[in-house]
């Protein structure tokens, strides 16, 4: 399953109920399910914005990308363990949940 990271699950409650049906789903018909958390990049890049100018932001960007990415996938891990606590063995990020950076244009890419 693929994500848009740059709207916080936790941020988008419909999305959200939709997406743990079919994880849940998936998952009681004995199927491995991976899950592709996409655009942080693009997240932390938003983040950094108010940071840089001296304001807080929502998310802390942290120190790195790396940083940023590891609390990401450890807070979607552990809002899918709180949802429902048959997934709290499942979502470990690095394991069953992971980043998947994506170039965010064509340019970028070929550079």
């Amino acid at each position: 399953l693929v994500v848009n990271g740059f709207i916080p699950i936790w941020d988008d409650p419909d999305f959200f109920r939709r997406f743990l049906a079919l994880l849940l789903a998936f998952r009681a018909k004995r199927w491995a399910v991976v899950v592709a958390i996409t655009r942080l990049s693009e997240l932390r890049n938003t983040c950094l914005e108010p940071f840089l100018r001296g304001k807080e932001p929502a998310l802390h960007p942290r120190s790195s990308y790396e940083e940023f990415t590891s609390r990401y996938l450890s807070k979607f891990c552990h809002f899918l363990g709180t949802a429902d606590p048959s997934l709290v063995k499942y979502a470990v990020a690095n394991a069953t949940v992971f980043d998947a950076p994506a170039w965010p244009t064509r340019r970028a890419f070929m550079a």
